[in-house]
């Protein structure tokens, strides 16, 4: 677990029943899908949730490829805290779940309220997204850029970020 949020729900200041609950969850229950508005933070206190992507294929054909599966101590949820935008993934408990789910709006008025502790977590979060965004890379790259040989692949899908602007560099 993000260490710092640990010690978050334990703050005599972050009231659990006001700024954070508990939730428990069966075994293959839809915590929410991939598109709906995000909002909550989810710390998985016991048992084990899968993340799904969702691709469309065409119009009729879709595929939800596995992500990752998360174990207790894991925090998911998390871009809630740096945009408002739509939910990027799908995730269902895989066990029955108990779950600290804390309200990304009171979160970060908690932490206008509480600078050194918001700093502490804030850290540990871009910490975890950034191990997990180099993980990503490495798949990425791996099926995109490697032919059956191990050598580049002749072949390779060329990713290109467009900006607002339309061009390919940063504004």
């Amino acid at each position: 677990m993000v260490q710092s949020l640990q010690t978050l729900l334990q703050h005599p200041a972050f009231v659990e029943g006001v700024q954070w609950r508990r939730a428990e969850y069966p075994a293959n229950h839809c915590l929410f899908r991939a598109g709906e508005p995000g909002g909550d933070i989810f710390v998985l206190l016991s048992g084990a949730v899968r993340v799904t992507g969702n691709v469309s294929l065409d119009d009729e054909r879709h595929i939800r490829p596995g992500v990752c599966d998360l174990e207790s101590g894991a925090v998911f949820g998390e871009l809630a805290l740096f945009d408002a935008g739509p939910r990027s993934a799908s995730v269902t408990t895989l066990t029955p779940v108990e779950l600290a789910v804390i309200d990304g709006a009171e979160l970060l008025r908690f932490f206008e309220a509480h600078p050194d502790t918001g700093y502490m977590v804030l850290r540990e979060i871009i910490e975890m997204l950034v191990a997990r965004l180099r993980l990503t890379n490495d798949k990425v790259w791996s099926l995109l850029a490697w032919g059956p040989e191990g050598a580049f692949h002749r072949s390779a899908v060329v990713i290109v970020v467009k900006y607002p602007t339309g061009s390919p560099i940063p504004p």
